[in-house]
């Protein structure tokens, strides 16, 4: 019996290296030079948002208005939506 659980343990340790050898290679990238260059240039210099993009913004929920946040800091919600009152 105790033969049967080192048997099952061995495979289990064989099973967890290959699934952690498929998940870190999942979680890695490998971008060519040119490719590299060209994500580090997009994030510097990121294209205007196109109609879809800014459609999708509009389409995102509105924060919702935490009043017992705001009266801490001595404030009303019309004063966070006009801007006096910047969110932490």
């Amino acid at each position: 019996m105790l033969i049967w659980a080192l048997a099952d343990l061995t495979d289990f340790v064989h099973a967890l290296r290959g699934t952690k050898a498929v998940i870190e290679e999942a979680d890695h990238v490998r971008l060519s030079e040119r490719d590299s260059l060209r994500v580090l240039d997009l994030v510097e210099n990121p294209p205007a948002p196109n109609a879809k993009m800014l459609a999708a913004a509009r389409a995102l929920p509105k924060p919702v208005l935490n009043r017992d946040w705001l009266a801490r800091r001595g404030a009303s919600a019309g004063d966070q939506r006009s801007g006096r009152v910047a969110a932490r």
